[in-house]
């Protein structure tokens, strides 16, 4: 086991201790309407391509023409010496009921960066449709492995160990351009982690960088949520319950953070207009919305970007993950949420175990702001069906009705047909 590894083992153990020890559950939630749900639906199975293998969808986003983008990566905390297998980027037309197929990638030089090919995890990712072009943005998990000491004579060296590996956030982005019958991604720009926040004030929780979620506000522009990770920081966030997460912004040329001390902050989105921005925390179970100073996409950007925070908040219970607009009027947000996260991290290091499942939705007004009345459940499962579902979307049209739910920790997404709901 190399150390990365074992980090990630003492951060989990530490996370798992601290929970049982706080007594640490999400507090208590606003009215949810529970009177309409699906606890079990009827699965659809899309026919998958010939080599097609899209387990670990942590995140989904569908475009305006009910085409679905896929994040896929291996999630599971492997503590052996065995490679960890590439991800990639899945398409599946929901609308047209087509094969999942995982998307060709190409560049826009002569060839794409070497380490696209073993070395590409998708985690976050962000859809950008502008009239008839679409642009996919992708935060990439890459790792890169640590030199061995110099001194021959230290005891890594001496047992012939690995020196271990850190995780980089990158994030890439894509054209998306039609590729026969289906689409492929050109390859624009990386976007680096290299000193992302050496500048200007330290955040609370210091200088670290790992993305978890992206949204797009322009063609090179972006929102991310930003939570150092580290045994320090899991017993700074879970027995002193101190926030030390952040929201980044990318201007096309650099990092700033726009807002700090934020509760563990995961799944981003914003309205049509880049005006309201939305977050959902972890650790309280919040839906959160600030009020930007952006324009829309396309126009020129305020050098000094900001975000106010709108109250009231709204406390969905549970542990969020992922928002997803519900369809392409953006009238309601699709909010995951994980009922326990000891269950999560549990399966994360491939514990027998599975994590319930939750979709809630959100309705929001013409002003931009979520209608606190309007939250409700709209699937609930123990986790036999999916387990630790992290992202949803759906897809209604007169022939069919879709709700199609991801997880970090299946083999596959889940494709439920609503047709006779």
């Amino acid at each position: 086991m190399n150390s990365s590894r074992m980090t990630q083992l003492m951060g989990l153990m530490v996370l798992g201790l601290s929970m049982t020890a706080c007594g640490f559950v999400p507090r208590g939630a606003d009215a949810v309407d529970q009177s309409w749900y699906i606890n079990k639906c009827a699965p659809h199975t899309p026919e998958l391509a010939k080599g097609a293998d899209p387990r670990g969808s942590e995140d989904i986003v569908m475009d305006a023409m009910g085409v679905i983008y896929i994040s896929s990566s291996d999630y599971r905390i492997e503590y052996n010496s065995v490679p960890r297998r590439a991800g990639a980027i899945y398409r599946y037309d929901v609308a047209g009921d087509g094969e999942v197929k995982a998307m060709r990638i190409r560049s826009e030089s002569s060839r794409l960066p070497s380490y696209f090919e073993k070395n590409f995890a998708p985690h976050g990712i962000s859809l950008l449709e502008m009239g008839d072009a679409k642009r996919l943005f992708v935060i990439n998990h890459r790792i890169r492995a640590l030199p061995r000491p110099a001194d021959k004579e230290n005891l890594a060296n001496l047992l012939n160990l690995p020196a271990g590996e850190v995780t980089q956030s990158f994030v890439e982005i894509f054209r998306i351009e039609k590729d026969g019958d289906g689409e492929m991604l050109v390859h624009e720009k990386s976007v680096g982690d290299r000193n992302a926040l050496a500048k200007g004030t330290e955040p609370r929780g210091g200088r670290g960088f790992v993305l978890h979620d992206l949204v797009a506000v322009g063609p090179q522009q972006f929102f991310a949520t930003n939570n150092p990770r580290g045994v320090q920081q899991a017993i700074d966030v879970t027995f002193f319950r101190n926030p030390i997460g952040n929201i980044v912004y990318y201007d096309g040329a650099s990092y700033q953070v726009v807002k700090d001390r934020i509760d563990f902050a995961d799944g981003i989105n914003i309205s049509p207009d880049n005006r309201h921005l939305y977050t959902a925390t972890v650790l309280d179970g919040d839906l959160v919305t600030y009020k930007t100073n952006l324009n829309p996409a396309g126009e020129t950007q305020p050098k000094e970007v900001t975000l106010d925070e709108v109250t009231p908040r709204i406390r969905l219970g549970g542990h969020l993950d992922n928002l997803e607009w519900s369809n392409g009027r953006r009238e309601a947000i699709l909010v995951a949420s994980h009922p326990s996260i000891a269950a999560f991290g549990l399966q994360r290091a491939q514990a027998p175990v599975k994590a319930a499942s939750r979709i809630m939705q959100v309705s929001i007004n013409k002003d931009g702001m979520p209608d606190v009345k309007s939250a409700k459940i709209v699937y609930w499962n123990d986790g036999s069906q999916v387990s630790a579902a992290s992202v949803a979307a759906y897809y209604k049209d007169k022939k069919r009705e879709r709700l199609i739910v991801g997880s970090p920790f299946e083999d596959r997404f889940l494709a439920c047909k609503l047709d006779a709901h």
